[in-house]
């Protein structure tokens, strides 16, 4: 249907901390080579901290953003969805009265939870 194409809306939510959960390694993983080299002085290790903590705080911003946008289209998608099964109904109805004995009623779809 119309929600065909929000799986990459999806897949954005679902890699962004997941790409921010990376970098935030890496970002670790610098910090301790810099503690490691007995050559740098221990303030240096803020860089690579720094790094980690905004590849996470990347990650969960694009995140929050992505899911208030899929969940707003895909709100939008039921919506309209369901206008287009009204209208089916309400033009079977019409088109053909005599076929039911009693007319065909829209409504959506029950979802399981």
């Amino acid at each position: 249907g119309m929600d065909r194409s929000l799986w990459i809306l999806d897949t954005i939510v679902t890699m962004a901390p997941l790409l921010g959960l990376l970098g935030t390694i890496l970002g670790m993983f610098n910090a301790f080579q810099i503690l490691g080299d007995p050559g740098n002085a221990p303030t240096k290790v803020t860089g690579g901290v720094a790094e980690a903590l905004l590849a996470t705080a990347s990650g969960l911003f694009i995140a929050i953003l992505g899911l208030f946008a899929f969940n707003a289209l895909n709100n939008r998608v039921r919506v309209i969805m369901h206008q287009l099964d009204t209208l089916k109904v309400m033009l079977v109805n019409r088109m053909y009265p005599h076929y039911a004995a009693e007319p065909v009623k829209a409504g959506l779809k029950s979802r399981a939870a």
